[in-house]
C-alpha cells in the first residue's frame, strides 16, 4: 500500500502520500462553488476576506494595545522626574501624580485588553478559524455521486460533468461485481435535466426515455452494460443536459442490493448533448509491445482515440468462449487464447493469455504468451450499415470494434470507414523469449508531493509508474481516493502511457512509464467545516491510495510499495518485506491511517 497526505491552507491544500500494499495520499482543498467568488474576488483586490464583527473588535484591541504603549511611556516619563527633581517638593508631587494616573490607567488598559482578546477568541471560535465564516459542507457534496470510485459503480460512459456529447451516443456503465441482468431494465433512467428536476417522484417524468426505446447489452461477467438510446438525444438546435439514474432496486448477481451504505439511494450523473450527430470513426492510437524481444508475460495492448464499445471490444477466446473481434496471432497466424479486457476510459484494451506461467510476490497467477514465438495484434472492423461509417446491428451488438456511436474502426488511418476486412488493423509484429519479467512495479512520482503544502484546490492528482503498467488493474479499486473526514465523493483513475522524456507514447513509441491521473470533483474549500464536532473550522483531508492490485505490464503486483520519500521527492520510501506499507513517505509494518496518528484505517474501497 502506498498513501500520500496533503492538507487544506486558506485557499489552498497541502497533500502527503502513503505507500505499501496500498499508496494513500492526503490532501485539503475547495471546490470552486458560486459562494467562493466573493472571497476570491476580495484576495485578488486585496479587500480583507474577514468578517466586520471580527475586524471592528481587533481594530478596537489595537487601539488599547497603542494606548497602554502611551501610558507605559507616561510612567517611565514619570519615574525619570520623580529621580531627577533633586527634592523639589513641587516637582516630586507632580511626579507622584503622574506615576499613580499611568498605574491607574495602565491596569484599566491591561483589563480593556483581556476582555477584547476574549471577545476575539469567541468571535473567531464562532466564525471559525482565522475569522471565516464556516460553511455547511452538504452544500458542495454532489447529490448521489459516492458510488463512483468508493462504491459499486466503477466507470461510466460519458464523464460526469462532460460536455459536447454528441446526440447518437451510447452510455456504458461497469459495475465492480457482477450484476444481475434482470433487475436492470426499468432501473436506468435517461431523461432530460431541466424536464425532470420538478417531478415528484422522478419516475413519474413523462420526459424519461421509455425502456422500449432503449437497447441493453451487457458483456459475459455482466459487470459492464451498454445502453443505447433508439432516438437522438437532445435537439438539432440546442444543447441540453440529460441524466442517467441508476436505481437503488438494482441488484448484484448474488441476488443483494448494489447501492449500499451512505450510497444506498443509487448514482446519477449530468452531461451536455450537443447538437451534433457523431459520424467519425475511431482510430489505433498505440500499441504495445511492437517490435523487438519481449518478455513471454508481457500483456498485449491497443488504445484508441476515443471510448470503444465495451460489449463489442472484449470477450474470451478458449475456455468456452470464441471472441474473435481483437486477435493475437501466432507466425502461423493461430489465435492465442486468453481474455481482452477494456479500462482507461473505455480507450485501452489488454490482452492476457491463459497459460499460466509464474507467480508474482503477492501470490497471484502470471500468464504467458508462447514462447520464443513471432505474435502481432489484429483488430477487425465491424460491417458497415446503409450508413457509413455507422457498423451494422446483428442483434443488438456489432461483429467487429466500435466507438461509443456505433462507428466501425478506421483501422487504415484514412479518416473513411470501410468496415470489416477492408479496414482492420493489424500491428507489427514483436518476438517472445522465454526469461519471465520478475521486475516489481514501483512510484516514481506523485503530484501533490508527499505531504506537500499549499496546494490549489483543483489541483490534478497524478501518479507516476516506473514501468508500464497493466491499465486494466489502474481502475477506481486499485486506485483510490479518500476524504477525512468521509464525505460521499466520486473518483475515477485514467491512465496514459508514457515514452521517452515523458511524452505520451503513440504509434509504436516503447512504453517506459505509465501516469495515472485521478478524476475528481473539486475539494471541498478550506472554510468548509468538515467536522462539526471540533471547535472551530477542521478542513477536509484527503489521501490517494493504491493498493497491490496494480499490476505492471508484466502481471507483477506492487509489493512492496515502493514509492517517494517524505523527506526527499526523489528518494525512495525504504520499504521491505516486513515493512511493505509505505505510508505518508515511511515504511510501514502496518496498514496505513489518517493524520494525526493512530488515525482511520484506509482500506481498500470495496
Amino acid at each position: 500500500m502506498l498513501v500520500t497526505p496533503w492538507t487544506m491552507k486558506r485557499s489552498r491544500a497541502a497533500l502527503g502520500v502513503l505507500a505499501a500494499v496500498l499508496l494513500c495520499a492526503g490532501l485539503t482543498a475547495g471546490q470552486a462553488q458560486a459562494q467562493e467568488a466573493n472571497l476570491a474576488f476580495a484576495q485578488a483586490s486585496g479587500l480583507s476576506t474577514q468578517p466586520l464583527s471580527l475586524i471592528v473588535a481587533r481594530i478596537i484591541r489595537g487601539v488599547i494595545g497603542v494606548t497602554g504603549i502611551v501610558l507605559v511611556v507616561l510612567l517611565i516619563y514619570a519615574g525619570f522626574r520623580y529621580m531627577t527633581a533633586a527634592g523639589d517638593p513641587k516637582k516630586v508631587e507632580a511626579a507622584k501624580s503622574t506615576i499613580i494616573q499611568a498605574v491607574v490607567g495602565l491596569a484599566i488598559i491591561l483589563l480593556s485588553y483581556a476582555i477584547a482578546s476574549f471577545v476575539i477568541n469567541m468571535l473567531a471560535r464562532a466564525l471559525g478559524a482565522g475569522g471565516i465564516v464556516a460553511r455547511d459542507a452538504s452544500a458542495f457534496i454532489e447529490p448521489l455521486s459516492g458510488s463512483l470510485g468508493a462504491g459499486i459503480v466503477q466507470d461510466h460512459y460519458p464523464p460526469r460533468n462532460a460536455l459536447d456529447i454528441p446526440r447518437n451516443v451510447r452510455v456504458f456503465v461497469t459495475f465492480k461485481e457482477p450484476i444481475a441482468a434482470d433487475s436492470v431494465p426499468g432501473r436506468v433512467l435517461i431523461y432530460p435535466t431541466a424536464a425532470c428536476a420538478s417531478a415528484r417522484p422522478l419516475t413519474s417524468c413523462a420526459d424519461i426515455l421509455p425502456q422500449d426505446q432503449l437497447a441493453i447489452t451487457f458483456d459475459a461477467e455482466a459487470r459492464t452494460f451498454v445502453f443505447d438510446p433508439v432516438p437522438l438525444l437532445g435537439s438539432p438546435t440546442e444543447d441540453t443536459n440529460y441524466t442517467v439514474m441508476l436505481q437503488p432496486t438494482i441488484k448484484l448477481a448474488n441476488g443483494r442490493d448494489a447501492f449500499t451504505g451512505t450510497n444506498n439511494q443509487g448514482y446519477a450523473w449530468t452531461f451536455e448533448v450537443s447538437t451534433e450527430v457523431d459520424l467519425t470513426p475511431p482510430k489505433v492510437v498505440s500499441v504495445s509491445p511492437v517490435g523487438g524481444t519481449r518478455s513471454p508475460n508481457t500483456a498485449v495492448q491497443i488504445t484508441f482515440n476515443e471510448p470503444m464499445d465495451p460489449v463489442s471490444s472484449t470477450g474470451t477466446l478458449g475456455a468456452g468462449g470464441s471472441f474473435g473481434h481483437l486477435e493475437v496471432l501466432k507466425g502461423d497466424a493461430t489465435p492465442v487464447n486468453g481474455d481482452y479486457r477494456i479500462g482507461n476510459g473505455y480507450r485501452t484494451v489488454e490482452f492476457v493469455p491463459d497459460v499460466a506461467c509464474a507467480r508474482d510476490q503477492c501470490g497471484d497467477t502470471v500468464f504467458c504468451l508462447p514462447f520464443n514465438e513471432d505474435l502481432h495484434l489484429l483488430a477487425h472492423a465491424a460491417t458497415l450499415s446503409t450508413e457509413p461509417p455507422q457498423a451494422r446491428l446483428f442483434g443488438a451488438s456489432f461483429d467487429g470494434l466500435t466507438d461509443a456511436s456505433g462507428n466501425s474502426l478506421d483501422g487504415n488511418d484514412d479518416d473513411i470507414a470501410q468496415g470489416k476486412g477492408a479496414d482492420d488493423f493489424a500491428s507489427d509484429p514483436f518476438h517472445t523469449g522465454s526469461a519471465i519479467d520478475a521486475r516489481t512495479p514501483e512510484i516514481g512520482t506523485i503530484s501533490p508531493n508527499v505531504e506537500e503544502g499549499d496546494v490549489e484546490v483543483d489541483r490534478p492528482v497524478t501518479i507516476t509508474f516506473t514501468m508500464g503498467m497493466l491499465v486494466t488493474t489502474l481502475n477506481g479499486s486499485n486506485v483510490q481516493l479518500f476524504p477525512d473526514p468521509s464525505y460521499p465523493m466520486s473518483f475515477v483513475p485514467r491512465s496514459e502511457n508514457l515514452g521517452a522524456g515523458g511524452i505520451p507514447a503513440i504509434g509504436d513509441d516503447e512504453v517506459e512509464a505509465t501516469r495515472v491521473s485521478i478524476s475528481h470533483p473539486t475539494f471541498l474549500p478550506p472554510d468548509v467545516d468538515c467536522d462539526e464536532d471540533t471547535a472551530g473550522i477542521q478542513a477536509c483531508n484527503y489521501y490517494p491510495l493504491v493498493t497491490k492490485g496494480v499490476k505492471g505490464g508484466n502481471q507483477f503486483c506492487l509489493y512492496p510499495s515502493f514509492g517517494p520519500d517524505n523527506a526527499d521527492p526523489a528518494g525512495r520510501c525504504a520499504v521491505t518485506q516486513t515493512e511493505p506499507f509505505c505510508c505518508h513517505g515511511r515504511p510501514s509494518s502496518t496498514a496505513c491511517t489518517t493524520l494525526p496518528s493512530p488515525g482511520r484505517t484506509l482500506p481498500p474501497a470495496p
